[in-house]
């Protein structure tokens, strides 16, 4: 029990992944929940301060590996539905493996939901790719962790950053 709360990004992006292409309102709903509970959250429930032995840090690093593949997934999703391109594999992929019509989500959401569906892609970014990438770039000798962490910077246009921040202000 003590590793689920690790896995709260990844149960979010794929609730997400799946509640967002379900139709008019159903973004903007997700995004107005997701703002809520990080909202809310952080104003009441505590800081986890405990020490906790773990051991098996397979399962702490899991959700940060899932992330990359977890992200872009969703960012093509999002990118096919405000988008105006034909069915294609990926859509069709959605369609026969998933029952996930992306191009019916696209032609029943609103305006209000496209503005949603960008600033949660932007705070998904930021929460699940960014930070997450920059405690990877510390890992420097660990080069499957210094790759998904580059792979996750480069989600926010950050590319350089590991590279300035690690081997610049923390050279010493």
């Amino acid at each position: 029990m003590k590793y689920l709360k690790y896995y709260i990004s990844t149960i979010t992006i794929l609730s997400a992944g799946y509640i967002c292409t379900l139709g008019k309102f159903f973004p903007l709903v997700f995004f107005i929940s997701f703002s809520s509970f990080i909202i809310f959250g952080d104003l009441f429930l505590k800081s986890d301060n405990k020490k906790h032995n773990y051991k098996f840090n397979f399962f702490l690093n899991l959700p940060i590996y899932l992330n990359l593949p977890l992200l872009l997934v969703f960012l093509m999703t999002v990118v096919f539905i405000l988008g105006n391109s034909d069915a294609n594999a990926f859509s069709i992929f959605f369609l026969e493996m998933l029952n996930i019509d992306l191009l019916h989500s696209r032609e029943t959401i609103y305006f209000s939901d496209k503005i949603a569906l960008v600033a949660l892609t932007s705070l998904f970014i930021g929460i699940m790719g960014t930070v997450p990438g920059h405690e990877m770039s510390h890992r420097i000798k660990k080069k499957f962790d210094l790759f998904i962490g580059n792979w996750l910077l480069s989600l926010s246009w950050d590319c350089a950053f590991a590279i300035e921040h690690v081997y610049g202000h923390h050279k010493n």
